[in-house]
């Protein structure tokens, strides 16, 4: 987070003038210099990311979940869990809840925007911005790429027909195909933000199914079944009487 926000910024002032144009704001009305509107503007995105994750944990807690924390990253953020609701109708509305929040803020921002004509045009590209990266952000975690939002979906409809085992892993099968196709996309156009999360992505989806395997191995086994001379007896020693 400390990495990315530094580069957001000043990626962001670079792009200063297209935004604007974008956003049909002239740019020799903004009051604002392009980096300080860089800076405002990264912050402005984690914001936004932190918004989705609450909305997640909101959810997570209404069925019983336990939340312990939310973690702001290089390419996003993540809700740690220590109790998740298994139930697939109970996940999939875990998981469509954030980009649903993401897509209406923006949805709302953008009305904002269009009722800001007229309006100080650094009002104006805010409005507009805020409301961009939103919609970006609801439509990109809608990809059914485990373990994103859009793959945990995906895995909550399979595991309605499934077991939760073999949804994962196909879930995740889905997920690693995406991040190959992200990380190539990412060589093709030289954008390493779109590598680094293709990496975060591979990783993820392999870490959640090999999690997976692992809690299908350990259900219905109690501590004592791990340990494998916990139901031995106790060999018997015979004292020789003389």
């Amino acid at each position: 987070l400390l990495l990315i926000i530094p580069y957001l910024a000043i990626a962001l002032s670079v792009q200063f003038r297209s935004i604007a144009g974008l956003a049909g704001v002239p740019q020799e009305g903004l009051v604002v210099p392009p980096l300080l509107w860089g800076i405002v503007l990264a912050f402005a995105l984690f914001a936004s990311i932190t918004l989705h994750e609450l909305a997640h944990c909101f959810v997570a807690l209404r069925f019983g979940g336990s939340v312990r924390s939310i973690t702001l990253m290089l390419v996003g953020g993540a809700s740690q869990l220590s109790r998740i609701p298994r139930r697939p109708y109970q996940e999939g509305l875990m998981a469509v809840v954030g980009p649903v929040t993401s897509l209406g803020l923006g949805g709302l921002l953008y009305l904002a925007y269009a009722a800001s004509r007229g309006a100080r045009p650094d009002l104006q590209m805010a409005l507009f911005y805020v409301a961009a990266m939103n919609l970006t952000l609801g439509l990109f975690n809608l990809l059914p790429a485990f373990p994103m939002d859009g793959g945990r979906v995906l895995r909550a409809v399979l595991a309605s027909r499934l077991s939760h085992e073999r949804a994962t892993q196909i879930a995740g099968t889905i997920g690693k195909i995406c991040a190959f196709i992200l990380g190539g996309l990412g060589i093709w156009a030289g954008n390493l933000l779109l590598m680094l999360v293709a990496v975060v992505l591979y990783s993820g989806a392999k870490g959640e199914m090999a999690q997976e395997r692992l809690h299908a191995e350990l259900e219905g086994l109690r501590a004592v079944d791990l340990l494998p001379h916990a139901r031995q007896p106790a060999p018997v020693i015979a004292a020789e009487q003389s």
